[in-house]
């Protein structure tokens, strides 16, 4: 036993113990039993004890604690409890009777010891700090690619856009010039045509006059 093993853990609704594993024999049972008893029903806290701590959440009566020394400090006895807690409720749900034989749980015991264990190593709480921080960088970096393919798409759009604009400039200038020069070469017939009418209406009003004064 050293002073990173989490001794004692349980599971107590309204103050009866449903599940318990111990790694140790002591006092300190019998003081965890009492102690439960006490425990608010929505409510996190640490009661100290001769250089062990007491850690220990409630919720709606439902409460997880467990016994550990000081020097393990605060941090993996919490990530514990919320561990214990999150695979208790997914094994038996959130509603308890009061009147509920205890040997209902007693599979439980086997997750307490298992994972007693595993958060009373040294090395894999550290590998689990480390691989937390690793999916941790993981996750930003999918994030900051996705958000770069997803800025790559919108400036594809918008270079494909830019294009497809430049195109049709393109074709109505093309356009605008070939309706100038139609429009130029429209112009012009019609100007011919207007000389051509007023160049024959003239030649018909001077041999009417010619032959009004009898020149001709």
């Amino acid at each position: 036993m050293s002073q990173t093993d989490i001794l004692y853990a349980c599971v107590s609704y309204k103050g009866v113990c449903l599940v318990e594993h111990k790694i140790a024999n002591g006092n300190f049972i019998d003081l965890a039993r009492r102690l439960i008893t006490k425990i608010p029903p929505t409510s996190k806290k640490i009661y100290t004890s001769e250089n062990h701590n007491f850690h220990y959440i409630s919720e709606n009566d439902l409460a997880f604690l467990c016994l550990c020394h000081e020097k393990l400090g605060v941090q993996i006895p919490s990530e514990f409890l919320s561990d214990i807690r999150q695979q208790f409720i997914r094994s038996y749900g959130q509603s308890f009777s009061q009147n509920s034989p205890t040997a209902t749980y007693d599979p439980f015991i086997r997750v307490l010891e298992e994972r007693m264990k595993y958060y009373s190593n040294p090395k894999s709480n550290k590998m689990n700090l480390v691989m937390d921080q690793v999916s941790e960088a993981k996750g930003a970096l999918t994030d900051a690619i996705e958000k770069t393919i997803h800025r790559g798409e919108k400036i594809e759009i918008i270079v494909d856009k830019t294009e497809r604009l430049q195109s049709e400039s393109f074709v109505f200038k093309s356009n605008s010039v070939a309706l100038k020069r139609k429009l130029w070469w429209q112009n012009k017939k019609l100007a011919i045509a207007i000389g051509l009418v007023v160049c024959i209406l003239i030649a018909v009003i001077t041999l009417a006059l010619l032959k009004y004064f009898k020149v001709i």
